[in-house]
């Protein structure tokens, strides 16, 4: 290499940090490292400006103690001295609160009372604040309060496993529901499942499924079971007559007792098995319907308001359904009445009762009363029952007529 100039260059950017550099200036770092060297530089005089101050005010002070005695001299003195000085440092950080407030039982509540984490965090400030105390004193954020509510949770949940215990055969149950994610507003596929057997009714999990298909539900389950360890335990199944359950080769039940590696005892629910003898009697005196409405229900209904609700038919009205129920219309009635003072988790199971002590000519405990129908569907047995003893009363309207 013949020119100096190349030379040189070629040996600075062999040396350590590169002295130069072929290419365009780079203005916005430029901009910006002067900004850090002009807001240095101002740090720097402003430190050295204090401590030329400070050391004035030591100075005076040492001659002024030299020459008098005053106390109240230097005690001014001292006191600007100690100002000066805190007007530098930095003010304390104020600590965060250490008191755990959200124990078991206040998760559960809210828990029962739908209150997401913020909106806990709030509620809980404010009962703090009214009762007198220093919310800063305690733990109440969004994160603190999710964190125990996860935490009494999951303490719940494996009390729960460890006093499921029991050596008797176990019965496990499911049906999907059509429900709105927790998360958001769309419809999710949920899944309860629980067991029962002798002395026992426990809700294991709701889980949310993919898909609603057969694999699903029965992954769902087993994994449901094994988590539990009740795979041992378990011995039937109950379930709803759906294909997604019944279906021959993809069905939740055929694939169940794959996954269980047993045969296990079918058992349909109830409330299906009567759904199609409801079904098929409603169908062969209504008829057929194209739509998942009954179409003479929802006509019935949309009536309502001009009945009059004093004015009703019971079965003696009808000399054909009399003589067919004549002979055991005291025992229904008797065990409506059995019923209907037991628990009944349902209202329409109560009204079903209530309606079938007026219909036979019996006398409620309470005052006759009947409800504006309600879940008139295909799909829903028990509208088919309430619909049609409602409608067999042959209610009047308000001008006498009967419809």
């Amino acid at each position: 290499m013949k020119v100096e100039e190349d030379r040189q260059f070629l040996l600075g950017q062999r040396e350590e940090g590169r002295r130069g550099l072929i290419g365009a200036v780079d203005k916005t770092t430029l901009i910006k490292e002067a900004k850090v060297q002009k807001k240095q530089e101002r740090l720097k005089r402003i430190r050295e400006s204090e401590s030329e101050r400070i050391n004035s005010l030591k100075t005076k002070l040492l001659l002024s103690s030299s020459i008098t005695t005053s106390t109240d001299s230097n005690t001014s003195i001292s006191s600007e001295i100690v100002t000066a000085g805190l007007s530098t440092a930095k003010p304390p950080a104020r600590k965060r609160g250490r008191v755990e407030l959200v124990n078991s039982h206040l998760a559960s509540s809210l828990d029962a009372a739908k209150l997401s984490d913020r909106k806990a965090a709030i509620v809980i400030t404010s009962t703090l604040k009214s009762a007198g105390s220093d919310p800063i004193e305690f733990t109440v954020n969004r994160s603190s309060i999710r964190r125990q509510r996860q935490k009494h949770r999951k303490e719940i949940e494996e009390l729960l496993k460890r006093e499921l215990k029991t050596n008797l055969p176990l019965t496990v149950h499911w049906d999907g529901k059509l429900l709105e994610d927790i998360t958001g507003h769309e419809t999710v596929d949920r899944l309860p499942i629980l067991v029962s057997g002798q002395g026992i009714d426990q809700l294991l999990s709701v889980p949310k499924l993919d898909r609603g298909t057969g694999e699903a539900c029965a992954s769902a389950v087993h994994g449901t079971i094994l988590e539990w360890g009740l795979s041992d335990k378990v011995k039937c199944m109950c379930f709803d007559t759906t294909a997604v359950n019944l279906g021959l080769r993809n069905g939740a039940c055929i694939l169940m007792e794959q996954k269980m590696e047993k045969d296990m005892l079918w058992l349909a629910c109830c409330h299906h098995i009567l759904e199609i003898v409801l079904e098929a009697a409603v169908s062969t005196a209504l008829g057929p319907s194209s739509g998942p409405d009954i179409l003479f229900f929802k006509i019935f209904k949309n009536y309502w308001s001009n009945i009059d609700q004093t004015d009703y038919k019971t079965v003696t009205s009808d000399p054909h359904s009399l003589d067919l129920v004549q002979n055991v219309a005291q025992d229904m009635i008797s065990f409506a009445q059995n019923r209907h003072n037991q628990y009944q988790s349902r209202d329409d199971g109560k009204e079903l009762l209530n309606l079938t002590i007026i219909y036979l000519r019996g006398v409620p405990e309470k005052r006759t009363l009947f409800r504006m129908p309600a879940g008139l569907h295909w799909a829903r047995w028990m509208s088919h029952a309430v619909g049609n003893l409602t409608v067999a009363r042959k209610l009047a309207d308000s001008s006498g007529e009967t419809k």
